[in-house]
């Protein structure tokens, strides 16, 4: 009755989310984290569809049972956010004022770090950020693979796992996918090159081999149409892993790295990020950064 009673007089707690499946479950651990520091508040995730490119919602429901969810269609062409027409109208210039003077008071902010998770205040209404540089607590890293059903015990599959980010990195000019002659010389390199390649890509198969022959690579199976889950699970399994600039290889090198198994090789660009993640400046012998 008295959980019931708080839950009707304070306000629930806004969580923002952006981006894919594994921006989503940054979000997830901060409104878990919520949970449980609030256990008297209602805790909502807005997931918003705006962004670089247009998003939707891809955490399973069942994983979402324990919160109320807001799915936001608020997705416009960048070309409209950043231009100057938009960033000089009285909308924009008020909402930017309202922000500020909210986050002194402290009724809203952002959490992109543990410092700034730490420092929230007990009347905190709405969160904002991308949530990706905290320090994952082991209990939260076993409790997201149990949804996975991931475990060290399953037989590793004789293969080497590629998961290759392409999707809207193909026709984004600020960002870019890691050149397919980086990815082949990892391999060539560092892997075992008698393990078959299984490529798995959110590019479509026509852009993803306009790619991989012009850098001449090597054989291999393409699993284009796997979805988030099934990737992070066969990637996961697989006996040696070769990620690329996404977070879903980063979550893959986080359970891989939690379970201790053999090696996985991300890019040199996303190492202090994992770092901070695992609250290690060293990844050991499994994580080898190319």
């Amino acid at each position: 009755m008295l959980k019931t009673i708080n839950l009707i007089m304070f306000p629930a707690i806004r969580v923002h989310a952006w981006g894919g499946f594994g921006s989503q479950l940054f979000a997830l651990i901060i409104a878990e984290r919520l949970l449980i520091k609030n256990r008297f508040r209602q805790i909502t995730i807005v997931f918003h569809t705006s962004g670089v490119t247009e998003r939707k919602l891809e955490i399973p429901k069942t994983w979402l049972v324990k919160f109320r969810t807001v799915q936001v269609s608020d997705y416009q062409r960048q070309s409209f956010w950043n231009s100057s027409k938009h960033k000089n109208s009285l909308d924009f210039k008020f909402r930017k004022k309202l922000k500020q003077y909210l986050n002194r008071l402290g009724v809203t902010a952002s959490s992109d770090s543990e410092e700034e998770f730490l420092k929230l205040k007990p009347w905190i209404l709405s969160i904002r950020g991308h949530y990706t540089g905290i320090h994952l607590m082991e209990a939260e890293i076993q409790e997201l693979m149990s949804r996975f059903e991931l475990s060290s015990d399953t037989p590793l599959i004789k293969a080497t796992a590629v998961h290759y980010r392409l999707g809207d990195l193909m026709t984004l000019n600020d960002k870019g996918i890691i050149s397919p002659y980086r990815i082949i010389k990892t391999w060539r390199d560092c892997v075992n090159t008698d393990l078959p390649l299984q490529i798995f890509s959110d590019g479509s198969q026509k852009d993803f081999e306009s790619v991989w022959r012009e850098a001449d690579g090597p054989p291999i199976h393409l699993f284009g149409n796997a979805s988030p889950i099934q990737t992070i699970q066969s990637c996961f399994n697989a006996e040696e892993f070769l990620g690329t600039n996404a977070k879903i290889s980063l979550w893959v090198a986080i359970f891989r790295y939690s379970k201790s198994l053999k090696q996985t090789h991300l890019p040199a660009e996303m190492q202090h990020q994992l770092e901070i993640l695992l609250r290690r400046q060293n990844s050991g012998q499994s994580i080898q950064f190319y």
